[in-house]
């Protein structure tokens, strides 16, 4: 071999790289999904009634569409919004919705009635009702609630549909300056078999003329033992309403 050929084989070996055998990629690199929670908020929408008086009807509502399992929470606000004091449920299947009710408007006329045959399942009623008129608001639209809450804030509420389905496990809270109306009968009424806590306001009982209701059924509404006719009901022909008192508009008798 000749100088200049041995050169060449020492220079090349040293300055010789060496790589690392390359990895092929795969064609197809599959992304991982986590599915996650549904975490919608519940929509509210406000009543107008600028449309007319039905629910399906999105014109009557602001907040965009009409009451669904997402729409759920139902405000009627009175105020210069408000074009229509009468509503009328004609959706059917509705679950799950809240209702609130806030009257400070004390015009002729500005009294919110919720009609319908379509009944509404409920999680909670609020009767906010400030503006010192004598008209209740009223609700005639069947309702039904399983563990609901129906709180009348302030003023005179009436719930007197008797097709309402309301559990043990529902209440009723009628505070100081509320007043709640309720029709009855011998195995609940228009509230059903819900609990009915009075704390300084009135229950108005309305029924036929002559009404036998038990007393297990009344220490249900009261939740509270011992309850007898003579401290219970207050006959509004004969006596004088007392504040957190049942008044009763026609005769009855216990059983």
């Amino acid at each position: 071999m000749s100088h200049k050929s041995w050169l060449r084989n020492v220079v090349g070996r040293a300055f010789k790289t060496t790589s690392a055998p390359s990895r092929k990629r795969p064609a197809f690199s599959p992304v991982q999904m986590e599915l996650l929670e549904d975490r919608t908020a519940p929509a509210t929408l406000t009543w107008t009634g600028a449309a007319g008086s039905n629910w399906n009807n999105a014109g009557n509502w602001t907040g965009g569409g009409v009451p669904s399992a997402t729409n759920n929470v139902l405000n009627f606000t009175a105020g210069a919004s408000v074009a229509n004091y009468t509503s009328t449920n004609d959706i059917s299947g509705l679950t799950g919705m809240t209702i609130n009710v806030t009257d400070a408007v004390a015009a002729a006329g500005s009294d919110f009635t919720i009609n319908g045959t379509a009944s509404v399942g409920i999680t909670s009623l609020t009767n906010n009702k400030t503006d010192s008129s004598t008209t209740p608001t009223t609700i005639s639209v069947p309702l039904s609630g399983t563990g609901a809450t129906i709180t009348a804030t302030a003023g005179e509420v009436a719930i007197l549909n008797a097709a309402n389905v309301f559990n043990s496990a529902s209440t009723v809270n009628v505070p100081t300056g509320a007043i709640v109306d309720m029709s009855m009968t011998p195995s609940g009424g228009s509230l059903g078999t819900a609990k009915i806590n009075v704390t300084g306001g009135k229950v108005v009982l309305t029924g036929p003329t002559t009404q036998t209701i038990s007393n297990v059924l009344l220490q249900r509404w009261y939740n509270t033992p011992g309850l007898s006719e003579a401290n219970t009901f207050i006959d509004s022909t004969t006596g004088t309403p007392q504040a957190g008192g049942l008044i009763v508009t026609h005769k009855l008798s216990v059983g």
